[in-house]
């Protein structure tokens, strides 16, 4: 593609994958405001366009990752389920336990501590129903419609909506997480288990970006262009 100012964000990272390690470099935002053009997002964030440009079309010359916007909708939902539900489901494994720790640990001298506690079960619990909606139901109807043109799309509309509301939601938690660590910014003094435990949801939050993103941007999409051939 030819990547212009007027070029949507979104857009961009589906034909040009490695252009989320930029973004993410910029605080650009691919995954929920992905709809936004290269120049809104640069200019609303005070960056130089040509910088901007010039190094996407650098990585676009040298850039060999693959590009989910190609492969079929059964390729995407096992990139998706292998790779993003299993290490959420790793991590989520290891945080739950860090959270208690910290907050049995530190409680008594940071208050914030009591509100991230509250947040990030909320999103566990939330990624966790949304996993096992889209392995159990949604990720196999869209398998299946790919596979088979007549199959039924009675729902499919309220599925994507659903989808695409969790992922909002998802994304509100991040932010007050981030809200309340003050960008993670670790106390003075934090142990080991602090650090991990704020390592762990940057991680965390970086994969929900890409795995929201391939959802959003190249899979949602994807399935719409099926309802209506």
């Amino acid at each position: 593609m030819d990547i212009l100012p007027q070029s949507q964000v979104a857009e961009v990272v589906v034909d040009l994958p490695a252009s989320m390690l930029l973004f993410d470099h910029w605080n650009i935002d691919y995954c929920f405001a992905g709809q936004l053009t290269l120049a809104d997002a640069v200019e609303s964030l005070g960056l130089e366009m040509r910088d901007i440009l010039s190094e996407l079309r650098r990585l676009e010359k040298q850039s060999a990752a693959p590009n989910w916007g190609q492969r079929s909708i059964q390729d995407l939902v096992a990139q998706l389920m292998e790779v993003h539900h299993v290490f959420n489901v790793n991590s989520l494994a290891g945080l739950r336990p860090a959270v208690t720790s910290v907050l049995l640990t530190y409680g008594p001298y940071y208050d914030f501590l009591s509100f991230l506690s509250e947040a990030t079960e909320g999103l566990f619990a939330n990624m966790e129903r949304h996993m096992e909606m889209e392995n159990e139901v949604i990720f196999p109807r869209f398998i299946a419609l790919e596979m088979d043109p007549a199959h039924s799309t009675d729902g499919f509309l309220d599925i994507m909506l659903e989808m695409e509301g969790d992922h909002a939601e998802i994304g509100d938690s991040f932010r007050l997480i981030r809200e309340t660590t003050a960008d993670y910014k670790l106390p003075e003094g934090a142990c080991n288990i602090f650090r991990a435990l704020y390592s762990g949801l940057m991680e965390l939050e970086m994969d929900m970006k890409v795995h929201i993103h391939l959802e959003n941007n190249i899979l949602l999409p994807r399935v719409r262009q099926l309802l209506i051939r």
